[in-house]
């Protein structure tokens, strides 16, 4: 079983967590490296429907976050509002070894279009 700290993993906490970041569904698209239909795919609650999204889903967005949050930090000199990925419960299962590949920075400017 793959253990994924607090990550939003509905379509729903994922909007919360971009609008209390003030994120856009593009600009977190542009984070993880995923085309922005993706992102809005995964926003969408379609029939009242707000199921989990898959846990690659949520361990990419979750990352992305937790960058974005330790940036954000690290800019305005305050402590991340996301646990640190490296923290795990007790019964988490060993580490693999297995790295995920890096994300881009996020965008320093989410409000401002590039042209």
């Amino acid at each position: 079983m793959l253990y994924l700290p607090d990550f939003p993993r509905t379509p729903s906490q994922i909007r919360a967590a971009l609008e209390s970041r003030r994120l856009s569904q593009q600009s977190l698209a542009r984070m993880i490296g995923v085309a922005p239909r993706t992102v809005r795919r995964w926003c969408d609650t379609r029939a009242g429907e707000d199921r989990p999204l898959s846990s690659g889903a949520i361990a990419m967005i979750g990352v992305a976050l937790i960058r974005y949050d330790a940036q954000d930090a690290e800019d305005t000199g305050a402590a991340p509002t996301t646990p640190a990925a490296s923290t795990t419960p007790k019964d988490a299962p060993p580490s693999t070894g297995i790295s995920a590949p890096a994300l881009p920075d996020p965008d320093p400017n989410p409000s401002k279009s590039n042209p």
